[in-house]
């Protein structure tokens, strides 16, 4: 009987201890992994996360260092950014990320990378970019995200105005 209780207060300790490992491991910062938007290395105060395979970046930081109105509402904890004509929407825990723009053009996209909040920074994928038609790549030699503008929706975003035959 008493090698049985042993045995039951052992597994009561360990899992715990597994479940959290497995949990911590799941978001981890990315310090060592750089942004380069265009051939410029972006640099933010806080570090890049990656959770469960998807790179998050500092939604304020990434988008405010592109000129770009960042706005938050705690009521409804959605978060838009607004640069011309073009705004992104996106919710904390919601996947579904919009781009409107003026003229009435919309984009909406699923990412099972989520906007959230993670050590007090709304962090969202970088892939989100792509809603502006720039393309995501990974360079892993460098450990370099590359973001290159692709359209001139994108280059208008950034502010390097339009590229020729667009």
């Amino acid at each position: 009987m008493k090698n049985k209780m042993n045995y039951l207060m052992g597994l009561i300790l360990l899992v715990p201890l597994v479940f959290g490992l497995s949990a911590e491991n799941q978001v981890s910062a990315a310090k060592n992994i750089s942004v380069v938007i265009d051939g410029d290395l972006q640099e933010y105060p806080h570090s890049l996360v990656i959770k469960e395979g998807e790179t998050l970046i500092p939604f304020r930081e990434a988008f405010e260092l592109l000129g770009a109105k960042v706005t938050w509402n705690g009521k409804d904890k959605t978060l838009t950014a607004k640069k011309v004509d073009t705004y992104i929407w996106a919710q904390l825990g919601n996947g579904n990320m919009v781009t409107d723009q003026d003229n009435g053009h919309r984009i909406q996209r699923y990412y099972s990378a989520y906007p959230q909040r993670i050590d007090g920074i709304i962090m969202v994928p970088v892939k989100l970019f792509e809603q502006l038609g720039a393309t995501v790549s990974w360079n892993a030699k460098n450990k370099t995200i590359q973001i290159e503008s692709a359209t001139s929706r994108f280059r208008e975003f950034i502010g390097l105005g339009t590229t020729a035959g667009e």
